[in-house]
């Protein structure tokens, strides 16, 4: 894997020493705030008592260069935690995403700290992970939304067929070393079926039973109907979160500025049970956006109301 690592690193280096164009750099924020009621306690998703919670807040760099028939980019994003209530290792790590990649014809290829194919194609884009507030959406926890050190890879559109996958270095791990990945594997591929449905499979694989996921997805995008269903398998371990887990989510656009979302999971084994969660969000100008979310599981019930102001 140091070999496949040495090469990535030497082919993006070269590409960039070809052409002298000058840099785009942007360096934008997002604040995501919500205040929680309800039955709000640290074992819960939501992680934390009630009160004010970080919703992702993030400020993130990023760099580009176009080479011709191809671009060379880079993005490094930080978590920024206003409240102080994310007392965990993604927030303690601070690193979102970190990774360089090289795109064109051929579709994109980067190392470093990206989104998974897994995540991308199953958990958001067939599944229920849209909504404002921290975990309201997500239902999965036995499933990884990001890995260190990997080799990530997207294919172009071939005529509504993509490809997506990754492989991890020696050094790939979760959480920034909480658990190393041996071996870590990836693919996923989606299929736009028409122009309003497109379904989606995906999987991981590795050393450990916890790197082994499986999971298909749905989607249905009509004016202002999306409808996704996703169902998904994973061998995590412990009764936190091995087993299945299954999604259905519906959103409608009222019009350009309010949306209304919606979603109903259930989960085997998984800690949180079965859940649901009911939102709705109003963009009140370009930059900032409300929302209102009551989300519940087997651990309580969870309202709250927050604010995202998107600084770019």
């Amino acid at each position: 894997m140091k070999l496949v690592k040495s090469v990535l690193s030497a082919s993006i280096l070269a590409a960039a020493s070809q052409t002298a164009v000058a840099v785009e750099t942007d360096v934008s924020a997002s604040i995501r705030v919500a205040y929680i009621g309800g039955d709000g306690h640290d074992s819960a998703p939501v992680a934390g008592e009630t009160g004010w919670h970080d919703a992702y807040s993030n400020v993130t760099f990023n760099a580009s260069e176009d080479l011709g028939s191809t671009k060379l980019s880079y993005q490094f994003s930080l978590w920024a935690d206003p409240t102080g209530s994310l007392d965990n290792d993604m927030n303690e790590k601070g690193v979102r995403t970190h990774f360089i990649q090289l795109s064109g014809d051929f579709g994109a290829v980067s190392y470093g700290e990206n989104w998974s194919p897994f995540y991308n194609a199953i958990i958001w884009g067939h599944g229920a992970d849209r909504f404002n507030g921290y975990y309201t959406g997500y239902n999965v926890p036995g499933f990884d939304s990001r890995t260190t050190d990997t080799v990530f890879y997207s294919s172009p559109n071939m005529n509504g067929l993509q490809i997506s996958a990754s492989v991890g270095t020696d050094a790939t791990s979760k959480k920034h070393g909480e658990r190393k990945f041996e071996d870590h594997r990836e693919i996923a591929v989606t299929y736009q079926v028409n122009d309003v449905v497109s379904v989606a499979a995906a999987m991981t694989d590795g050393a450990q039973d916890e790197q082994k996921d499986k999971g298909i997805g749905i989607s249905y995008k009509k004016d202002s109907i999306t409808l996704n269903a996703n169902y998904m398998t994973t061998e995590e371990g412990g009764a936190w979160y091995s087993g299945d887990y299954t999604n259905l989510y519906g959103q409608y656009d009222v019009n350009d500025k309010t949306t209304l979302r919606a979603t109903i999971g259930w989960a085997d084994e998984g800690y949180v049970g079965d859940s649901y969660t009911l939102g709705a969000s109003h963009q009140y100008s370009d930059s900032v956006r409300v929302f209102a979310e009551y989300y519940s599981d087997d651990t309580g019930n969870y309202p709250s109301v927050g604010l995202r102001v998107d600084i770019d």
